[in-house]
């Protein structure tokens, strides 16, 4: 009689570790594309921040820009701007201030009365970005434009801003500012700008 072998149910070793082997693949490249998910998924929270770190400000500051009646010749600068308005219209003057600092914050304060030298402070260095990098990267807040004799595209420098000598006629020179809002978060960085022309005049800063 011829006696036959037979293979019992089951796994060889071999095919044992090459069934691991191949596992270990699939979980790697499943691994690896996962981090590649995660990974945009976090760039894609960055740049939605850093778009709203920009954008609100900017149309914020935008929208009392073309409000104002005045611009204060206290301290105007390329990185701080004091606009006088009537938001409420009514009759009691509304000064806004908009400050790009060296810590990278964008600060927001506002004050109202119709007394220069004595007005009430409603809200004080109130956080309009957190991630604000104008002045650490030397872009400017504001940019001031106007003819003054210099031509229509004249923009002013600081020691224009601040001269003592020649003071500036803020309603008379001044006829246009742009407005640009810089920001970061990790690797991913916004900037946007808006050019406001100003039509709202009527008496001259303070």
């Amino acid at each position: 009689m011829v006696s036959t072998m037979t293979r019992e149910d089951g796994f060889t070793l071999s095919e044992l570790i090459i069934v691991t082997i191949l596992l270990g693949f699939v979980l790697a490249a499943a691994y690896a594309g996962a981090q590649v998910m995660q990974k945009g998924a976090d760039i894609s929270d960055q740049q939605s921040f850093v778009a709203n770190e920009t954008d609100e400000p900017l149309l914020q500051i935008e929208r009392v820009a073309q409000q104002n009646l005045a611009i204060s010749q206290v301290t105007p600068t390329h990185y701080s701007v004091t606009f006088k308005t009537d938001r409420d219209d009514d009759g009691v003057f509304d000064w806004e201030t908009y400050t790009a600092t060296t810590g990278g914050r964008l600060l927001w304060t506002l004050k109202r009365g119709n007394n220069p030298s004595s007005l009430t402070t409603v809200f004080s260095d109130q956080v309009v970005s957190r991630y604000n990098n104008n002045y650490s990267q030397g872009i400017p807040l504001f940019r001031f434009y106007g003819p003054s004799g210099l031509g229509t595209d004249h923009e002013y420098t600081d020691a224009q801003l601040t001269s003592t000598s020649s003071p500036m006629d803020w309603d008379g020179d001044i006829d246009r500012i742009v407005v640009t809002v810089s920001s970061s978060n990790g690797s991913v960085q916004g900037m946007d700008s808006r050019t406001v022309y100003f039509r709202n005049r009527q008496t001259p800063g303070t």
